[in-house]
């Protein structure tokens, strides 16, 4: 009977997963208790050794920060705010040498992710502490990013951030840097 109820607890985890519904989970339950133990000991241990930039918020192996955070030629006056870590690399090879901050998602209610699930508030934290001329929300065109990038808009003007409203872009086409480089 133990062993229906660990079954059901790794069930009730993979639902967790953002797109995952109960059935899925059930599928990738029955997958992952397929495949050899060092494989998926081998996948826990290379999340566990990541962690998150304290600046940039990238997935990096521990450090203080991530290599390209501490980089003196990177241009300091310009911050783009990205949903995910692999939008990171595509600016890059654009051309694109400031800084970054990862959001990690969208603002969601219906999938109960809030400010404080993305962790909002430290952008906020990143700006006051170093401040930029310009921000580009570098956002899909859809509710959650319009909804993220109003709240983000928000956040800076209640912090009273010497930032401009009007030189935030919000990057309908996807990959397209909202300022020429």
């Amino acid at each position: 009977m133990s062993s229906a109820r660990e079954y059901q607890a790794l069930v009730r985890a993979l639902d967790q997963l953002p797109g995952i519904g109960p059935q899925a989970a059930l599928r990738c339950a029955r997958w992952l208790l397929q495949q050899p133990q060092n494989s998926l000991l081998e996948a826990l241990q290379a999340a566990q050794r990541l962690q998150q930039c304290p600046r940039c918020r990238r997935y990096w192996q521990p450090q203080p920060q991530v290599e390209f955070c501490c980089n003196s030629d990177l241009g300091h006056a310009d911050l783009l705010v990205v949903v995910y870590d692999d939008d990171v690399e595509a600016y890059r090879q654009q051309g694109y040498r400031g800084r970054f901050f990862i959001l990690h998602g969208l603002l969601s209610p219906m999938q109960g992710i809030g400010p404080k699930q993305l962790r909002l508030s430290e952008l906020v934290t990143v700006l006051q502490r170093e401040p930029v001329a310009r921000i580009g929300l570098c956002l899909p065109s859809d509710v959650e990013a319009q909804t993220t990038a109003y709240y983000i808009r928000q956040l800076i003007q209640r912090a009273e951030l010497p930032i401009q409203p009007d030189v935030m872009d919000v990057d309908t086409t996807a990959g397209e840097l909202p300022w020429p480089i």
